[in-house]
């Protein structure tokens, strides 16, 4: 940025002008050493006569270039020989002395004073600019930027409120980042802001905050707006942000300054002034007593406290003046660190924001606050956990059937969600691993993951996973084996919330041959079952459990929509868990090893349970035809010659069937036509494939984008028998699948599948009755009445549930239309749609009441 200048070069005897004019910086903001510094030197004369200056034209000026700490002389980088030369200037003519060319030299990043003279006329101007030195962006330095909530969960924004941007370098790489940032390497938007770029060294996966700033809308239009933030002088540190801006009405007092400064002994105490930088007094009106709110945010975004829209404000309409010059206090408070969720807030560099809402007046004071420690684990309980997994990587077997069997695998723990998920460990070690027979009490319980993360929380950011070193588990002692069976190791994180997997092994003990010769070999390692040294993708059975036995056992098997029958192993959830007659579902499964009599089927260990229904077979009685009543000695009389005719007739036909089956002329022919005569019978009930599939078309073609649940509920079939046909119209090219997150939507092959995500049909949502989303559409259908519709708290208070997840559903149900809001006040509140109602009244829209 090019400054005014500092001082008049006007010479009042010959009524002469020395004038700089210096090229405008590429950026608009400040200079740097991609390129020179061009300046042209001018003459004026102001004079009504022509004025003639005599000068050296080897050396036409003086210039001495400083910084704080620098200093240039251009003397010194000259030879000036004595010369002479005369130049004459027209009354209100303006000449060029000379152009001169800089690259920079030495002179280092900062404020520069440039001082010029014109030594014969004795005339001198003095200009400043700003000039930065360019670095590059070391890799896997990532410069973040988090755009704060505005209120409730919002990120929009209007005239009142600038957007609150919180930065921070993170290091995503494996190695030591030592910041090559010089002092004065500032943050830079449309202007440099006061945070510094940083310096020192960022361990990696660490994280360096850089602050807080304000970015006013001064001049944007309404509409998507998106602020680009960088580091000045750093090649390829470029970020981005994007909000959405409107335009409002404010009735501001520019001549007002506003500040607040804080306390952060024991509380935080702010106070909130106005300073009238004018010469004449400034009036401001109040339309009610809430003349000041106060809002802080966290250093992800969120607003931890809040008072706007909680408070009773009745209506007031004071008038406050202050007068010229003046300073006057608004307001001053006081606030415990106590979050809206009741819970202290955490460590960081959290941003107090305090407003004069019917003027639109803001003021921020970034503050740093380290948590007590006091209840770490508040509030954990309250997130949502289903998008975090206890996952068993590279499960592989070493020295299989030797003397040192033993399994080695990892333990990740991932979170596939959309936020980032807070853990609170209270020990030293992260993991708890318990070996067992199945059915039996522990063999061993022990500890892993020990690296000192007691007392810590912890953070494991959206789409982001932590795995622990591999872990290995010996089944022989000492050279004492373990007892031969089926082993499960259950592990647990020892965090708050806690999160279980579990593993299988069968361990049949030691295989011993006969070694003729005995050579070195390298130890060899088996992959259990089909499970190799990759991760393996999971496969999805759907069936029906079903328990048979066998000479020596019982064996629970699983029956899939092709007539497969897999025998259980485990399942890696719940230890506990295990078949019911009745049972049917659809699992996440791994295939494994079966032990024992049911090692005829393949086995599977059970990942994860997808889906699951239990039916009681009905059982009919027989509807016996009235016979009647017979006395006892007619019973007698009819039986006898009806049991000798029954004997005759069994004979007969037990010796003809024997003559027919062992001739072997008359067998083979009745056996060919009996075959032929059962192909010709053809399936033509309602559950005939053909049918099933002309009713899974018809429900896609009406209800196109419809996803695998929401199918199998509105046509009642099982997961197997619903797979069973989807697989059969995709390979008939009939309809076509896509993902959606983690759904999976269905189309007729009437829709292009080369179709965007925005150009495809969107389905109507129908939530399960008795989810939260279910819940949701209940609730507001029965205060529909109210005088006022509920907002997002008072959904999330008599829900139960948190208020980030209310507003992650209530944004799914306002997309799929079923849900509209309208602000009322400081909130929102919202309200069933006409096709919600329709639908929450249905006879198939039945919510449990337990």
């Amino acid at each position: 940025m090019i400054l005014a200048p500092m001082a008049s070069a006007d010479s009042s005897e010959s009524n002469l002008e020395l004038r700089i004019d210096i090229d405008e910086p590429s950026n608009g903001i400040y200079y740097s050493d991609t390129g020179d510094l061009e300046v042209t030197i001018r003459i004026k004369n102001h004079a009504d006569t022509a004025r003639e200056l005599v000068y050296n034209p080897a050396c036409p000026f003086d210039l001495v270039i400083s910084s704080d700490e620098w200093q240039m002389d251009l003397d010194d980088e000259r030879i000036c020989p004595d010369q002479s030369r005369a130049m004459s200037i027209q009354p209100g003519q303006e000449r060029i002395l000379s152009t001169w060319t800089w690259d920079w030299n030495n002179a280092p990043s900062g404020d520069l004073d440039f001082e010029f003279a014109q030594s014969e006329a004795n005339l001198e101007d003095i200009q400043s600019l700003i000039f930065q030195r360019t670095v590059e962006m070391p890799e896997n330095l990532k410069l973040d930027a988090i755009l704060a909530e505005t209120l409730g969960q919002e990120n929009s924004h209007t005239s009142s409120m600038p957007a609150m941007i919180y930065l921070s370098l993170s290091n995503i790489g494996t190695d030591l980042i030592t910041l090559p940032f010089d002092e004065n390497c500032r943050v830079q938007t449309n202007v440099l802001t006061d945070l510094s770029c940083g310096f020192g060294a960022i361990e990696s996966g660490e994280r360096l905050a850089l602050g807080w700033f304000a970015w006013g809308f001064e001049g944007a239009e309404d509409g998507d707006i998106l602020i680009p933030i960088s580091l000045s002088g750093v090649i390829g540190s470029t970020t981005t942000v994007e909000t959405t801006y409107m335009r409002t009405p404010t009735n501001s007092v520019p001549q007002l300054i506003p500040s607040v400064t804080i306390d952060t002994d024991n509380l935080l105490e702010w106070h909130f002034t106005l300073e009238n930088s004018a010469d004449v007094p400034a009036k401001l009106v109040f339309e009610d007593a809430c003349i000041a709110e106060a809002h802080v945010i966290a250093p992800n975004g969120e607003i931890v406290f809040d008072s706007r829209g909680d408070r009773f404000c009745p209506d007031t309409g004071v008038e406050q003046k202050i007068a010229p010059l003046t300073t006057h206090t608004v307001a001053s408070e006081h606030w415990d660190f106590i979050g809206s969720n009741g819970c202290e807030i955490g460590d960081g560099m959290h941003l107090l924001v305090v407003s004069q809402p019917d003027h639109g007046i803001v003021a921020t004071q970034s503050f740093i606050h380290e948590n007590s420690g006091f209840n770490p684990a508040c509030g954990l309980d309250y997130q949502d956990d289903a998008s975090v997994q206890l996952r068993i990587d590279n499960l592989a077997v070493l020295d299989a059937d030797g003397l040192n069997e033993r399994i080695s695998f990892k333990v990740t723990i991932v979170n596939s969600g959309d936020e980032g998920f807070d853990f609170y460990w209270p020990t030293d070690c992260a993991l708890q691993l318990e070996l067992f027979l199945i059915g039996e009490e522990p063999e061993r319980v022990w500890y892993e993951g020990c690296e000192a993360v007691g007392g810590q929380r912890t953070t494991i950011e959206s789409s982001q996973s932590y795995t622990w070193p591999t872990l290995i588990v010996s089944f022989a002692e000492g050279g004492q084996e373990l007892a031969h069976g089926n082993w499960q190791i259950s592990i647990e994180t020892t965090s708050l919330p806690t999160f279980r997997s579990q593993l299988a092994h069968t361990y049949d003990g030691v295989y011993l041959q006969e070694i003729v010769e005995e050579t070195p070999s390298e130890e060899e390692v088996q992959p259990v079952a089909q499970i190799n040294e990759q991760n393996v993708e999971p496969l999805q059975i759907g069936g029906d459990w079903n328990y048979v036995t066998t000479s020596t056992q019982g064996c629970w098997l699983l029956t899939d929509s092709e007539g497969i029958e897999h025998n259980f192993v485990a399942h890696m959830k719940d230890g506990g868990w295990s078949p019911q007659p009745g049972l049917s579902g659809s699992y996440s499964v791994e295939v494994s090893k079966s032990t024992g009599a049911c090692s005829t089927w393949s086995g599977i260990v059970i990942l994860q349970t997808l889906d699951e229904t239990e039916t009681v077979p009905q059982i009919s009685n027989p509807v016996e035809p009235t016979i009647a009543k017979s006395t006892p000695v007619d019973e007698i009389v009819e039986l006898a010659p009806a049991t000798v005719t029954v004997v005759a007739t069994t004979s007969l036909s037990i010796i003809g069937l024997l003559y027919l089956g062992n001739t072997e002329w008359i067998r083979i022919p009745a056996l060919q036509v009996g075959i032929g005569l059962v192909g010709m019978v053809r399936k033509n009930g309602e559950h005939d494939g053909e049918y099933q599939r002309g009713r899974i078309m018809g429900y896609l073609a009406a209800n196109p984008g419809v996803h695998f649940r929401a199918l199998l509920g509105a046509l009642s079939m099982s997961n197997g028998q619903l797979t069973h046909h989807l697989k059969h119209l995709e390979g008939d090219e009939r309809i076509w699948r896509r993902k959606d997150g983690r759904l999976v939507r269905f189309y007729p092959a009437t829709i292009q599948s080369n179709l965007g995500v925005d150009e495809l049909p969107i389905p109507l949502l129908t939530p399960d009755p008795n989810s939260l989303q279910g819940k949701i559409l209940r609730l507001l259908d029965a205060t529909e009445n109210d005088i006022v519709n509920l907002s997002q708290k008072e959904l999330a208070i008599r829900l139960k549930a948190s208020q980030q997840l209310i507003s992650h559903h209530l944004r799914t149900l306002e997309k799929f239309g079923l849900v509209e809001r309208e602000k009322v006040g400081m909130r929102y509140r919202y309200q069933l749609t006409r096709e919600a109602i329709f639908l929450v009244n249905s006879n198939e829209y039945d919510i449990s009441t337990e």
